[in-house]
């Protein structure tokens, strides 16, 4: 006790513990800084994919993406037809995956913005990073972490919370509406692009491209070229995903997500996953298990067939029916006669990207669930990263959906004859009949050479009574973009189809803010309320949720 009597308190107290992380200190660095920066985006990606407890396996059920009978994640629940509201009561079953997006995209979204901010002081009291361009470099990619955290919140929830660099770090966001605060993810992306084009010109080493650990694209590094058609194409995703409705759907600015997407990515967008690495997606890899956690139902998918399973499928009530065999000229499914054939035609295991999306699995794979839910068939194209212990490519963005964006924008603006190269280009390399130049948005599907009107893809309930029709031009966009962003991205079904007004009726249409978040604001928590016309679909394209649909 002598001895420690004599130490000199003052002293002692003042030694840092290196081993033990010093916010403050990280955010005083140059070195921490960029840490921060650099790290951004693998953050906020992590956020929605590093586990499967969060709220896209619930969305892709609801847009009939995936369909999975088991109650993990919440997707019996989500899946139920007539849909169920969302509880946000204390204890709801599913209130760890309706809190984890919001509060891991806003605790990485603040963090973000909190490193832009001591940035910026670095920069005010004469230091740097190292160099101008390293400076500009870290500085826009910040930017467009930032607005990809806020914006995927103000995609999924009512309300958002808004992280930006002006705020002070004791300082408690206000709730901000989706629109808002999405108003604000595309001024964030604004400014990474800005930073980014002035950087065409910084001095100095360490500016673009953007090293691969920063944007684990295939291939390595990403030039600035790339890497601005990246935040084209993420404006043009915001811009339109963003929409409730078909009514807000259709007063998207759509001059601006097309000159958007006329100015972004020009090939797929794939992240080379390794969950050892820190990039991991898993629910893809969980969802690859197949025996109750996913098969396709053919709500949607069944638009490939034409040999009149899909028709008799939907006229049957919702409780008797039976997987059928989907005949398609679509390449993207097995081909063959049978079921027999088609399994020998799907792609194996390990078939890394293959051309074939679909398989129609083993017969003695096949499971229980729901009569409407159930199919011969699984999603397996990114079926590989699973069998390579979370280790392969991902489309993270395909080229296809900004090409869609673009079509759909040109349909919205009238410019419907510019939209047909676009859509044809997917549909033909895929065995699909191209639509003739000159096409209007109404056009319908020319049937395959030599075949019937119903060898037309896809063949939509959208005729008289729910009659099955050749889709339209419009149809065929939709067609295209679904199969081409099936399991990419984040939440793609979901949000296109709320604003395409294909959901089934009676689905929300987004989360409340969670109560746990609501808790910590000292705010009474609310529901989304079943009926109401802003929270939920009020109707659907294809009758989904009225009659027998």
């Amino acid at each position: 006790m002598a001895s420690l009597a004599a130490c000199d308190t003052d002293e002692t107290l003042t030694v840092q513990n290196q081993d033990r992380p010093d916010v403050e200190r990280a955010f005083s660095t140059p070195d921490g800084i960029e840490a921060i920066l650099r790290n951004g985006f693998s953050q906020v990606f992590a956020a929605t994919h590093a586990v499967s407890g969060a709220l896209q396996p619930a969305a892709m059920v609801m847009s009939f993406e995936s369909y999975g009978s088991v109650a993990n994640f919440g997707m019996n629940l989500r899946a139920t037809i007539p849909r169920a509201p969302i509880d946000n009561n204390r204890g709801n079953v599913t209130a760890a995956e309706t809190n984890r997006d919001f509060q891991q995209l806003s605790l990485r979204g603040r963090t973000i913005a909190n490193a832009i901010a001591a940035l910026d002081r670095l920069r005010a009291g004469g230091s740097s990073l190292g160099s101008p361009a390293q400076d500009l470099r870290a500085r826009s990619f910040g930017f467009f972490s930032l607005a990809v955290a806020n914006g995927e919140m103000a995609l999924m929830y009512d309300s958002v919370g808004v992280s930006r660099p002006a705020l002070d770090p004791s300082e408690t966001p206000p709730l901000q509406s989706y629109q808002d605060a999405m108003q604000v993810a595309l001024a964030q992306l604004d400014s990474a692009l800005a930073i980014a084009n002035s950087a065409r010109t910084a001095t100095g080493t360490n500016g673009f491209p953007l090293p691969a650990t920063w944007l684990r694209v295939t291939g390595g590094t990403t030039s600035l070229d790339d890497y601005i058609r990246i935040i084209r194409s993420m404006k043009a995703r915001f811009r339109a995903g963003v929409a409730r409705n078909a009514t807000e759907r259709g007063a998207v600015a759509w001059a601006q997500v097309v000159a958007d997407a006329e100015n972004g990515i020009n090939r797929d967008l794939v992240f080379d996953l390794n969950a050892n690495e820190g990039w991991a997606n898993a629910w893809l890899s969980q969802a690859m298990v197949f025996t109750g956690w996913h098969n396709m139902t053919p709500y949607i998918m069944g638009m490939a067939d034409t040999s009149g399973g899909y028709a008799a499928w939907l006229s049957t009530p919702r409780g008797n029916r039976q997987p059928f065999l989907i005949l398609t000229p679509d390449r993207r499914f097995p081909a063959g006669e049978t079921r027999a054939a088609q399994q020998a035609n799907s792609p194996a295991a390990t078939a890394v990207l293959p051309t074939v999306y679909f398989r129609n699995r083993p017969a003695g794979e096949d499971t229980p669930g729901e009569a409407w839910g159930l199919s011969f068939y699984d999603f397996v194209r990114f079926r590989a990263y699973r069998q390579q212990a979370s280790i392969g490519p991902w489309i993270w963005m395909s080229q296809a959906e900004n090409d869609m964006l673009r079509a759909e924008g040109l349909m919205a603006l009238n410019r419907a004859p510019e939209a047909v190269s676009l859509i044809n280009r997917t549909r033909m390399i895929n065995g699909l009949a191209a639509f003739p130049a000159g096409s209007t948005r109404e056009t319908r599907a020319p049937a395959q050479t030599g075949g019937s009107a119903a060898s037309c893809v896809p063949r939509t309930p959208t005729g008289p009574g729910g009659a099955l029709e050749c889709g339209s031009l419009y149809e065929a966009m939709k067609w295209e973009k679904r199969m081409e962003t099936l399991f990419t991205g984040y939440a793609q079904w979901f949000t296109d189809s709320r604003g395409w007004g294909d959901l089934t009726v009676g689905t929300p249409v987004m989360w409340p803010v969670p109560f746990q978040e609501m808790d910590a604001r000292r705010q009474p928590f609310y529901n989304s309320p079943q009926g109401d016309p802003r929270w939920t679909s009020q109707s659907s394209t294809y009758g989904f949720g009225t009659g027998s649909r």
